[in-house]
């Protein structure tokens, strides 16, 4: 199973010969080396809390980064920015709320004005490339591109850019949305028991396939 770096669950894949890259840790002498091998472990011990890889920049700065991009607040920023890139299927065009279900009332559904929808996702998108570059920067270029799910994160986001600009020169009048269909991996990208789910899914298909 690939896991990749900086994602719950997400031990980095190495090849079965050989050990996995040490850990660049900075010894030194000094109150400031000490409070950074102090941090330096804090750091290694939460990554094996939450299953999380240790093969990431150790640094000062990198590790304040680190520590800021697992806090509450940031995920709980890009948890609300998927949900609310999700809940745009219910309002944009054609819209699907309604006062009420009963069908012997006839009413018009609300339809939200152009622009509107496409300035909340953007925000959201904004959201997603500041997640993507903290992720690229905490683990390094190698590492960023041995892992399908980020590089597959950098193609949906330039797609969902390409395909908002788009609908923006069109003024909303688009017979097509892709970047519509391609929103569900921003959940799957973000969670560790989805990617195992659809993992176990990929692995279980080819035996049902073959019975």
């Amino acid at each position: 199973m690939e896991r990749c770096p900086l994602q719950a669950g997400g031990v980095a894949q190495y090849g079965s010969i050989g050990p996995p890259e040490e850990v660049p840790v900075h010894f030194g002498t000094g109150k400031q080396d000490e409070e950074l091998l102090i941090q330096q472990a804090v750091v290694l011990i939460e990554d094996a809390i939450h299953y999380r890889s240790v093969n990431h920049r150790m640094d000062g700065r990198s590790i304040q980064l680190y520590r800021w991009y697992y806090s509450s607040i940031c995920q709980w920023g890009l948890n609300v920015g998927i949900f609310v890139i999700l809940a745009l299927a219910f309002i944009e065009k054609p819209s699907s709320l309604s006062v009420t279900s009963d069908l012997r009332f006839k009413h018009t559904l609300w339809n939200p004005p152009c622009g509107l929808t496409e300035v909340i996702e953007i925000i959201c998108l904004l959201v997603f490339t500041v997640d993507l570059v903290v992720k690229g920067y905490l683990i390094g270029r190698e590492e960023f591109f041995k892992c399908k799910w980020l590089v597959g994160y950098v193609v949906v986001i330039l797609v969902s850019i390409i395909d908002w600009m788009l609908s923006l020169s069109m003024t909303c009048d688009e017979t097509v949305r892709i970047r519509k269909l391609l929103r569900p991996f921003y959940l799957l990208q973000n969670s560790s028991l989805m990617k195992k789910t659809l993992k176990c899914i990929q692995r279980t298909l080819p035996e049902i396939t073959r019975t």
